[in-house]
């Protein structure tokens, strides 16, 4: 006897269980227990928690002190540049 594709679980799509309720039939899905809902808030909280340090020390920007002396002994030089261009048109 074959099994009818509600009862297969093919690894994809969660499981749905029926149960009887005061209001009629419900579905379920296994992450609605409650203390699967608390696993899961609390694995997103040490998540975030454990990937603070992480992220303040990879955006935080290192305050370097400007060399002063050097600039200043750049700023009585005249800058000068040189372009060359090339056109090419063809007729």
């Amino acid at each position: 006897m074959g099994q009818s594709k509600a009862d297969k679980f093919d690894g994809f799509s969660p499981q749905l269980t029926v149960r009887m309720s005061d209001h009629g039939l419900k579905a379920s899905l296994p992450f609605e227990s409650p203390r699967t809902r608390v696993w899961i808030l609390t694995s997103y909280l040490i998540l975030v928690v454990l990937a603070l340090p992480l992220w303040w020390s990879t955006t935080s920007i290192e305050r370097l002190s400007l060399p002063v002396s050097r600039v200043d002994a750049l700023g009585g030089k005249e800058v000068s540049f040189s372009v060359k261009w090339l056109f090419c048109v063809s007729i």
